[in-house]
């Protein structure tokens, strides 16, 4: 009996031995799950070319969420031949916001099921459609209509792109890489939508085009996502990724073949499937059909609504809805609130403010919402500075985020941007406020960085797009809430000078 089960072992191992050596064809997920954990297969790919190319191109793609978050608020104070006026000025933010909401529940489980480089493809192709769409748009309502469905393409880039980017990259190497790739999205997301709001915004352009007059805020709609075709070309010539395919019991091959064709362009170190079969050949102290079955069960147990990824998701929810509520509604109102300033008001005590601009209006009043040329070179100076001291402060964060930790990392950024933001509305000042938006955009764009970073790593890969899906829709869904707030503020009268008896 126990020289059968002898035999029987070895003829496991011959097995085991013979599908890792077939690198022809049979290759697949099955012949390694046995041996090695999903990590540990990534762990054995070289460093390389791809994946320099594979956080670029996630962070092209992301950054489309951060570019059209950041355009809104330039675009309905220069929007002034569609009919933006003071009482619907928020709906255009409120639509994208709803879009992202419903699209973050939806295309976040549909990519745990198709796979994310698929439905990646298909909402980026539907981003930039929407958005030559929306750059002809005849009217504030059909932007408005516009907006939710590029919100509803964002969420894709927003809850997938880092799931994507994240199972290829090597433990030793995770908080770095995943950290330069949110460091893109919200550089470009920021720097590079506030230097073209500088360039283009501030020079006039008329050009009459059927029922539309082709401005300038159209032109800085269409070159502010030029990033994102960018990442989107990259994207098709990217494989899927390693873990879903062995997941999902899909031939790991063609892509590790994939990869090494990419990393071979600059460097040849062997091939990354012929050393991982070597490293499995190795590893082969197999320990039985067992193990397979015991495996499977594990991958099917790990649902989100079990423990620990249902306690996980909950708090994170509520850190997502705070830090989302603060630094995403205020960033959305950034142009308003500084060209607020720039025309001599403050938030306190505005009836004894006197106007040295023309343009000058109270801020709840049916008065258009348009500044001056003048206004809008402050607005885009004043949001460049912050955005280009997020650089220095970017690499400091990729740098840190493994020696400090994830958590800390966040924690402290948080409590910095809370500061500046009470400092805003105490100080009231000019002055004050244009430094304090510089401190906020630099360290609350960053916060994403240990943030995201961080939640990627708490789930297991089948639930992770749907838990960053859940996630970003209790996020947003506390903007949403906190500009209705603001847009129903703007129907009710101002007592500043009311008799109220």
């Amino acid at each position: 009996m126990g020289f059968e089960g002898l035999d029987s072992e070895q003829d496991k191992i011959n097995d085991k031995t013979a599908l890792l050596s077939e690198s022809e064809g049979n290759f697949n997920c099955e012949s390694i799950t046995s041996s090695s954990s999903v990590d540990e297969i990534v762990d054995s790919l070289d460093i390389g070319l791809f994946h320099y190319a594979i956080f670029i191109t996630s962070g092209l793609c992301h950054s489309g969420y951060n570019i059209f978050y950041n355009i809104v608020g330039f675009i309905v104070i220069t929007a002034c031949d569609i009919g933006i006026n003071q009482s619907n000025k928020g709906w255009l933010s409120i639509s994208f916001m709803v879009g992202i909401a419903v699209g973050s529940v939806v295309l976040g489980k549909l990519s745990d099921t198709l796979g994310r480089r698929k439905i990646l493809i298909i909402s980026i192709s539907v981003y930039l459609i929407m958005i030559v769409v929306a750059a002809f748009a005849y009217n504030y309502t059909m932007l408005v209509i516009v907006a939710s469905i590029i919100g509803f393409a964002d969420s894709a880039m927003a809850a997938i792109s880092g799931s994507y980017a994240l199972e290829f990259f090597p433990r030793p190497f995770r908080g770095k890489l995943l950290g330069c790739r949110t460091a893109i999205a919200v550089i470009i997301g920021g720097l590079y939508c506030s230097l073209m709001a500088l360039v283009i915004l501030p020079h006039p352009l008329h050009i009459k085009l059927g029922q539309i007059h082709f401005s300038s805020w159209r032109v800085y709609l269409l070159v502010t996502n030029i990033p994102v075709l960018f990442g989107f070309c990259l994207l098709l010539y990217m494989p899927n990724s390693i873990r879903f395919a062995i997941v999902n019991k899909d031939g790991i091959k063609p892509i590790l073949d994939k990869i090494d064709r990419i990393n071979s362009i600059c460097k040849r170190n062997g091939s990354s499937s012929e050393k991982l079969i070597k490293s499995r050949l190795g590893d082969i102290v197999i320990r039985g059909d067992e193990m397979d079955e015991s495996n499977t069960k594990k991958q099917k147990g790990e649902k989100l609504y079990q423990q620990p990824w249902l306690k996980r998701l909950l708090l994170l929810s509520a850190a997502w809805m705070g830090y989302c509520f603060s630094q995403e509604g205020l960033i959305v109102w950034l142009p308003t609130v500084v060209s607020y300033y720039t025309m001599g008001k403050r938030c306190w005590h505005t009836y004894n403010q006197t106007s040295p601009s023309p343009l000058n209006h109270h801020l709840y009043t049916n008065s258009p919402v348009c500044v001056s040329t003048e206004q809008i070179t402050s607005v885009s100076v004043n949001i460049l500075i912050g955005n280009v001291l997020t650089i220095p402060l970017s690499i400091a964060c990729i740098t840190l985020v493994n020696r400090v930790g994830r958590k800390w990392l966040f924690i402290i950024l948080v409590f910095v941007a809370v500061f500046s933001i009470a400092a805003m509305l105490i100080i009231d000042d000019i002055i004050a406020v244009r430094i304090l938006v510089c401190v906020f955009t630099m360290v609350a764009n960053n916060g994403w960085i240990p943030l995201a970073t961080w939640t990627l790593e708490l789930f297991p890969t089948h639930v992770r797009s749907t838990a960053m899906g859940i996630l970003n829709f209790s996020a947003i869904s506390s903007c949403i809430l906190g500009l209705l707030g603001g847009v129903v503020s703007l129907f009710l009268p101002d007592t500043s000078d009311m008799n109220i008896g």
